[in-house]
């Protein structure tokens, strides 16, 4: 993990290369995305023990054999419950498309680490599903820089579908949200920044005991909740919902108040799965709050997966506007990418998007 206890992200984007800088400050309206997700029928196994493709019209096979397909697969970490689940169901099933049975190796990272790594050529997944859009957009403009111009992810509706949508939230400890007048009073990333920088801390809020506010977030550079953070608490700062600009974001008023935020912050994450499991296993002394996904949080308060958990945890919406990140997924148009990947890719896709799949992202929070 990375520690600090200031941050800027004007200087940590400079220091990830100018083209960081510039997709922060001209892609922020893309951020945020929220898409249905749509299914039909369940699959049904044919005589011969695989199964066809589905659901959806068949793949289109150029050549047929009976070797056997392995796709790699990586995606942001924050699914990892899901997809880890519905995978195992994909490969104990012996789908086919137009060869053997396919194989699915599922790999957990974050959003913009991930996204480096197939840049730099270190990693080559077969499909990709990053937290947010963006980075979809971000990975061909990085791509077309070392690959004379051309895409890596397709363009148009119908490459890149939403897998599921999740907002991104300020995950806090229930007794300390609670001292911010949660539930019944909104809160938002100006409580937070007047939080930060209050010299009392918790004790202006009647609460000593609670020590130092300890704030998080994911580095912006590898992953998607902590771009987000970044792009929401500048909106919050120009008091706005939509229409972000340059000018906006370089105004000294949005400075402050971004860097009175991150003046709080103690810990960076690479990834917001993992950062989560860090602050639900190591409790309040680790952090007080930190940006994540809702499904997290529902996780965290299942039960099962911390069973020692040393409080509830509590989703809070900041008052100034709530993010979704649409996890789209696509199959790369790389050179790795055999036309049978492809064709097993696309039946890969249509059991995520497959109501009985969908119905458990549901259950993991989604």
């Amino acid at each position: 993990m990375r520690k600090s206890s200031t941050f800027n992200v004007h200087s940590v984007l400079m220091t990830r290369g100018s083209l960081l800088l510039q997709w922060t400050l001209g892609m922020l309206c893309l951020a945020v995305g929220l898409s249905a997700c749509l299914g039909s029928t369940p699959p049904q196994n044919n005589a011969n023990g695989t199964a066809p493709v589905t659901p959806g019209s068949p793949v289109a096979c150029t050549s047929r054999s009976s070797q056997p397909v392995t796709l790699n697969f990586t995606y942001s970490s924050e699914k990892e419950a899901w997809i880890k689940d519905v995978v195992a169901d994909f490969n104990s099933r012996n789908f086919a498309a137009c060869d053997g049975p396919i194989t699915v190796n599922a790999t957990p990272a974050g959003s913009g680490q991930s996204m480096q790594d197939i840049v730099s050529g270190k990693l080559k997944p077969d499909m990709w599903s990053p937290a947010g859009g963006v980075w979809l957009s971000i990975l061909n403009a990085r791509w077309q820089e070392k690959n004379n111009n051309s895409t890596i992810v397709g363009t148009s509706a119908t490459d890149t579908p939403s897998l599921v949508s999740s907002p991104v939230v300020i995950a806090m400890w229930k007794p300390e949200a609670e001292a911010l007048g949660w539930p019944n009073k909104p809160i938002g990333w100006s409580d937070i920044a007047a939080l930060s920088t209050n010299p009392r801390g918790w004790a202006a809020y009647g609460h000593p005991e609670f020590g130092d506010f300890k704030f998080g977030h994911t580095h912006p550079a590898y992953s998607n909740s902590g771009l987000d953070a970044i792009i929401a608490m500048n909106y919050a700062a120009a008091n706005k919902v939509r229409g972000l600009t340059t000018d906006d974001v370089s105004a000294s008023k949005t400075k402050d108040f971004v860097s009175n935020v991150e003046s709080s912050v103690i810990h960076y994450g690479d990834s917001t799965g993992f950062f989560a499991d860090k602050m639900f296993s190591n409790g309040p002394s680790y952090l007080s709050a930190t940006v994540m996904y809702e499904n997290l949080v529902a996780e965290a308060n299942d039960g099962k997966t911390y069973p020692h958990l040393a409080f509830p945890v509590v989703a809070i919406y900041p008052k100034e506007g709530t993010f979704y990140s649409d996890h789209p997924l696509a199959t790369l148009n790389a050179n790795w990418v055999t036309p049978q990947k492809r064709a097993a890719a696309a039946v890969l896709q249509r059991f995520l998007l497959d109501t009985p799949q969908q119905k458990k992202a549901l259950q993991y929070g989604f």
